[in-house]
């Protein structure tokens, strides 16, 4: 690749602590190091949540028997997103420091219709075998978008209980 699409600098995510519950703050630094001047068009921060939600659907074999087949997908529960510097020539080394609310357990978004009735349900069910899989899956990411370049992108995983 001749170093063509190497990004030109990197990006650092550091976490004031380890693990967070429902209703905290997080207080984070993100560390941009570039090896090189660039023009960019931002430097932008995602905080966001994802799980896995339940649905169903019918297929058929070779023979024509239909069945119901639960599957899952990825569903975003919550979305936060932030420029932390604008466009402008980027060089040397800057720090941000950022604080993400998390939302208290009660404000994470539930599907619509039966896929909330199946994730409920689902739920319930983990509670009360005490077997309750973790759902829920937080993340920051930090993105500088540099214009026919490769972005400088870190994402880390952040864990809520």
């Amino acid at each position: 690749m001749f170093g063509l699409f190497k990004p030109p600098g990197k990006i650092e995510i550091q976490t004031d602590k380890l693990s967070y519950s429902y209703g905290e703050t997080i207080k984070a630094k993100v560390n941009l190091t570039m090896n090189e001047m660039k023009k960019a068009k931002g430097l932008r921060l995602e905080f966001y949540a994802t799980r896995q939600v339940p649905y169903q659907r019918t297929e058929k074999d070779a023979k024509g028997v239909t069945r119901t087949v639960t599957d899952h997908k990825t569903e975003t529960v919550h979305s936060f997103s932030a420029d932390l510097d604008s466009e402008h020539d980027y060089s040397g080394s800057k720090e941000y420091n950022v604080e993400l609310k998390i939302p208290a357990q009660g404000q994470i978004k539930m599907p619509d219709g039966i896929l909330g009735q199946m994730a409920g349900l689902a739920i319930a069910a983990g509670q009360l075998s005490g077997n309750l899989p973790k759902q829920t899956h937080w993340y920051i990411k930090a993105s500088l978008d540099i214009p026919m370049g490769a972005d400088c992108t870190k994402q880390i995983e952040v864990q809520v209980a």
